[in-house]
């Protein structure tokens, strides 16, 4: 049987001390970073919403915005095991063919 152990972190330190902590500037970037990337993957996303929804109403969609492909499938994890075939170190968005949008609940 293994044994529990509860280390308490005082309040106000860090959970991993070892790891750097990240300037305010390099926080902003990221976040620009993140938005900007959405962005180009939304406009991927709104070219080709019009045509696919007809035909796959509440399929998965994995959107790889550097090369414009997008991948779809009627399973999320099919879908994105297609993406990653063909990008295997890329960062993708997944997003679902209805009304919204969206992946999951909110």
């Amino acid at each position: 049987m293994t044994i529990k152990t509860r280390i308490r972190v005082p309040h106000g330190n860090p959970l991993f001390p070892d790891r750097p902590r990240l300037s305010s500037q390099e926080i902003a970037q990221r976040k620009r970073d993140r938005e900007i990337f959405a962005q180009r993957c939304r406009e991927i996303f709104r070219r080709v919403y019009p045509e696919l929804v007809q035909k796959h109403q509440n399929w998965y969609i994995y959107i790889e915005p550097n090369s414009g492909q997008y991948f779809i499938d009627s399973e999320r994890s099919i879908a994105r095991q297609k993406a990653k075939e063909k990008h295997p170190n890329a960062v993708l968005m997944a997003m679902c063919l209805n009304e919204t949008g969206t992946v999951g609940k909110i």
